[in-house]
Parts: C-alpha cells; sequence; structure tokens
C-alpha cells in the first residue's frame, strides 16, 4: 500500500496509527498528488476536520492553516520507484479528483489499468473543472465502466452502473 498524505498533521497522524497497528505493508509519503510536478499550498482546518483539509483555498468557512507542500504525478511516482503492478487507486482529496486523474493518465491506459476508487461531493469545488468532467475524463482514458453506491457513502448500499451523465 502506499499512502500519500499531504496535510502536515495529518500526516503524522497516519505514521503514528501504522506504527501503533504494527502495520508494515503501507508506505507513506508526505505530498500531494496531482496534474503536474509542483509545490503549492494545502489549506487546512485541522482544528475542526482533519479530513478536509484541501489544495483548493476557501473549501471551508472556518479560518484556514496554509502550509507549502510538493506535488508529485502519479506516473511520475510510480515510474521513479519502479511500481508496475497497481491493482486499485482509491482517491479522496477534496476537489482535486480531476488534478489526480490526470496525474496518471499512463497508469490509466494500460492494459492493465487499476480499479478507481474515487470520493467526491457536491459541496466541494473541483479544481479546473465541474463534477460532470471527472465523469468525462475517466470514461476517455481508457474502457472504464463508472458505478456508483446507491445510498452514498457511509450506509451499506449495492454498486449501480451510471449510463450516462445526465
Amino acid at each position: 500500500v502506499y499512502s500519500f498524505e499531504p496535510e502536515p498533521e495529518t500526516y503524522a497522524i497516519l505514521r503514528k496509527n501504522i506504527e501503533l497497528n504494527k502495520i508494515y505493508n503501507i508506505s507513506t509519503y508526505n505530498i500531494a498528488l496531482g496534474a503536474v510536478k509542483d509545490k503549492t499550498i494545502i489549506y487546512s482546518d485541522i482544528d475542526k476536520n482533519k479530513g478536509e483539509a484541501s489544495l483548493i483555498k476557501g473549501q471551508s468557512k472556518n479560518p484556514q492553516k496554509e502550509s507549502e507542500i510538493l506535488v508529485e504525478t502519479l506516473d511520475g511516482f510510480a515510474t521513479t520507484t519502479k511500481i508496475s503492478n497497481i491493482r486499485m487507486i482509491k482517491i479522496d482529496v477534496q476537489g482535486w479528483e480531476l488534478e489526480v486523474l490526470k496525474g496518471a493518465y499512463n497508469i490509466f491506459k494500460r492494459s492493465d489499468a487499476p480499479i478507481i476508487c474515487l470520493e467526491y461531493s457536491n459541496s466541494h469545488h473541483i479544481q479546473k473543472g465541474e463534477l460532470i468532467d471527472i465523469y468525462h475524463y475517466i470514461l476517455t482514458i481508457n474502457n472504464y465502466e463508472i458505478f456508483k453506491l446507491i445510498k452514498g457513502k457511509g450506509r451499506p448500499s449495492k454498486l449501480v452502473k451510471i449510463a450516462s451523465a445526465n
């Protein structure tokens, strides 16, 4: 398991949880994934909700702490670290989904392309796009089929295929 957590305080909690639980098959990286290799700012509302940090300013109405972080593409990371067998990618990035997808284009184009598990919300602004752009982008990458949970996250439910963007 390769885990990417750019928010410094949340990354420290991740590392501590891995250590406490004696999990040895997780490699962690204190970086963000995106469409291009760069540096950017992460906006954190660490006292209210550690999971709501975002690379998009203004996602929270609460005062936010700013930290400079590194951004790497998943394609670049996989090439540098010589990772070839990627079976699943889970993305939960508070509006940065399209950027992560674009940075993994070569991985998603392969004949053995991984499953994409993507969490998104209508309440988050999408960097350089709209929610519908995520749907269309995934369909243009490869022969992916798109499914969603009937009841949404947090409640057990079946997956149903999304046949169109409407």
